[in-house]
């Protein structure tokens, strides 16, 4: 169930992630709206940063296929945590922030892969609080298919070697 906790009640990897994704916030870059978001994206393994990169009004990265992006390129996609903070440009408060739609079919669709649930963690720039939420929560009635469950399977029995 999705809830509100404080930063200190995290354990030290979490904080650690926390802490690295505010971090990843200046590698951002968004010239049409200017706000820009981060993510980190924590395996068994590692930690795969993301950030936005949007250089117009048609193209454009979300931070957390990014991140995503960079943990299945490093033959790491089991994610089991994703970290996302913002930033805004006018100085306003960010609060907390959870992926758009497609990124929230992105995370259900990986899960689905993996067979492994993500927990996602929106933070806002002060540490003091952090927004708790099961992917399944985002999205409860994701698409979803055997085939993908399946295919995932099969991929994580027999990884690809670099």
């Amino acid at each position: 169930m999705s809830h509100l906790t404080d930063f200190d009640s995290l354990t030290p990897e979490q904080q650690a992630c926390a802490r690295l994704v505010l971090e990843t916030l200046p590698h951002g870059i968004n010239v049409v709206t200017g706000t820009v978001i981060a993510a980190v994206a924590r395996t068994d393994t590692a930690f795969h940063r993301g950030a936005t990169l949007w250089l117009s009004g048609t193209s454009g990265v979300h931070a957390e296929p990014a991140a995503i992006s960079a943990a299945t390129t490093a033959g790491d996609p089991a994610i089991h945590s994703l970290y996302l903070a913002m930033r805004r440009t006018d100085g306003g408060d960010p609060g907390y922030v959870t992926p758009c739609g497609e990124c929230r079919q992105l995370v259900a669709d990986l899960a689905t892969y993996t067979g492994r649930p993500i927990t996602i963690y929106s933070l806002n720039d002060r540490l003091d609080h952090v927004q708790v939420i099961e992917h399944t929560e985002l999205l409860p009635h994701a698409y979803g298919s055997q085939r993908l469950r399946r295919a995932g399977a099969a991929r994580l029995a027999n990884p690809v070697s670099a």
